[in-house]
């Protein structure tokens, strides 16, 4: 019988199992305030206790909404790169499914477009937040020193059920179409990033034609490859997640030569369950951290994988049950007009301190800012402004775009920033959810 230590957090649920009681310690101090240690027994070494089934069954029934198969990383593992890429299931390779010409074309004649390794190698990206300065922006504002550059790299799945817009999808779930976004409102999903920035920018397609008549919106580049991308993970599970593993390996060997820590985000666009996708993933890079942002409470995630719960507009309950038992919450706010391109200027909102999250993306180090700005505090509020599509011109408020997105304006009395309708109100049975006092 193994001697196991695991880390339970203030639900009474096990996040991870251990054999190293100073390890166990070490992640409980470092990742989550409030946890505790606790003994436990294993049969055998080879098949440690898995965490507690979640009792909501969110995430399960978010993942069961996604209509993809549990993935095992060992059949991930003995696919090569080659073979995911170019093998076909069904008559048909996850190859055939990206650009037939890009500018590798140009230079290397007679060669594929994309080799295997080539296609890997950029399924990773960095937008303009994800690429932000975390070290510089950190100690400058909060004077916190990091040890490492933090690089932070994601995989861009297209939002919601947009993949199905212009192909049929090859699954349903219980007759509707399946989701990779499967706590998203309404307005969250009218409001999606998807159509903000460059993903829109340029107006060409994968061969440089320009967007027009009969040119449909899959075709253009920065929004199809997305779309590509999600439609050959749902045709070949097992080859795309190899894939992926090669594309997160190339990155971190590259980096740890230059002292460069990556952060890798799965869902930059999307909220697939990962954990539940392919639970070995977290434990094969368990020195690698993931984080994410979510709209599925009660997740049960590996150690390296960090989540902050975000608010929909219509999830305020959740919302102060992730408060309660640890986990931030991310907030998107509308700024006073001339401000909207600066971080929210609010220092408390739901009564917890508020963190920028524009600053700097990399979540997971929200423990040790949260630390700094207010020690007593478990948990806090991350503050999002809202990024408005390049057609939205003029002046625009909060009650425009949704529930999900919180006015922000400035009291002409007091000077103090105040959010929405009713500043300085607590959340309460009555639905309201302002709270703002600096």
């Amino acid at each position: 019988m193994e001697l196991l230590y695991g880390v339970v957090n203030k639900r009474g649920q096990l996040v991870m199992a251990s054999d190293d009681e100073d390890e166990a310690l070490a992640i409980a101090k470092r990742q989550a305030r409030g946890k505790q240690v606790i003994q436990m027994t294993s049969d055998t070494e080879d098949d440690p206790p898995r965490p507690n089934p979640n009792p909501s069954g969110m995430a399960r029934k978010a993942f069961v909404k996604t209509g993809l198969p549990v993935v095992d990383i060992r059949d991930v593992l003995a696919m090569s790169v080659e073979e995911a890429y170019w093998g076909e299931v069904n008559g048909r390779s996850i190859q055939s499914f990206m650009p037939k010409h890009t500018q590798r074309s140009d230079y290397y004649p007679g060669r594929p477009d994309r080799s295997a390794s080539y296609f890997a190698g950029g399924m990773l990206t960095a937008n303009a937040k994800l690429s932000k300065d975390t070290q510089k922006e950190v100690y400058r504002t909060y004077g916190i020193r990091l040890r490492k550059v933090i690089e932070t790299w994601g995989l861009n799945l297209s939002p919601a059920q947009r993949a199905w817009e212009y192909v049929n999808s090859p699954v349903r779930v219980r007759g509707a179409l399946p989701t990779v976004c499967a706590g998203a409102s309404k307005e969250c999903i009218a409001g999606c990033l998807v159509g903000t920035g460059s993903n829109r920018q340029g107006g060409l397609d994968w061969e440089g034609r320009k967007f027009g008549k009969g040119l449909r919106i899959d075709e253009l580049y920065q929004f199809g490859i997305k779309v590509k991308y999600t439609q050959a993970l749902y045709h070949n599970p097992v080859g795309f997640l190899r894939l992926v593993v090669d594309a997160i390996e190339r990155k971190v060997r590259a980096r740890s030569r230059q002292g460069i820590a990556v952060y890798i985000r799965l869902n930059v666009l999307s909220d697939v369950p990962w954990e539940e996708l392919c639970p070995g993933l977290f434990q094969h890079f368990r020195r690698v951290q993931f984080y994410d942002y979510t709209k599925v409470a009660g997740r049960i995630t590996p150690p390296n994988y960090n989540l902050t719960f975000s608010f929909s507009g219509s999830n305020i309950p959740l919302c102060v049950s992730e408060l309660e038992s640890g986990t931030n919450v991310a907030v998107v706010f509308l700024n006073p007009k001339g401000m909207r391109k600066q971080p929210v200027p609010l220092r408390r909102f739901w009564d917890r301190p508020v963190l920028s999250g524009d600053k700097y993306d990399a979540r997971p180090i929200d423990h040790r800012v949260l630390h700094r700005v207010d020690p007593d505090a478990d948990t806090a509020v991350i503050s999002l402004y809202y990024k408005l599509p390049g057609s939205v011109t003029g002046s625009i408020r909060a009650s425009e775009l949704g529930s999900f997105v919180v006015d922000v304006y400035r009291d002409p009395e007091t000077g103090l920033f105040l959010a929405a309708e009713t500043p300085n109100q607590t959340p309460g049975t009555d639905g309201r959810f302002w709270s703002v006092r600096e």
